[in-house]
């Protein structure tokens, strides 16, 4: 995925540097971008395995900070990456939550009709 947000970061613009200190970096970045490919996919169970399983690597298992360069600017770019695909997540489930909601509304229509469909021909 190249484009996860309005700041349009590639994969390229948030390379850790080496050494395992990133790793946890780099797990949360590839769980961020597969969050945002099942969204798309309207995958939501996986949205929230995926959410959970980022959650706890940033919660118990992110190693410290790095307090320098090129450290300290792969984690702010790596942040604002993580921002912007949770807010396509988000419009992304609001969009599924939209369309879910029409699909409930016409199912609605479709019930009212065939009750009054059967309500006129038990009176005939």
């Amino acid at each position: 995925m190249k484009d996860v947000g309005a700041h349009g970061g590639s994969e390229s613009d948030v390379a850790s540097p080496t050494g395992s200190a990133f790793f946890g970096w780099d797990r949360i970045l590839e769980l961020t971008e597969q969050m945002v490919r099942a969204a798309e996919n309207s995958a939501w169970e996986d949205v929230a395995l995926l959410e959970e399983e980022r959650r706890k690597l940033v919660y118990t298992d992110l190693p410290p900070l790095p307090r320098e360069p090129p450290g300290e600017a792969f984690v702010r770019r790596a942040v604002q990456r993580i921002l912007d695909a949770d807010q396509r997540v988000i419009v992304l489930c609001q969009v599924g939550q939209q369309d879910l909601a029409d699909k409930i509304r016409s199912l609605r229509v479709g019930q009212r009709a065939q009750r009054a469909y059967r309500q006129a021909y038990r009176s005939e």
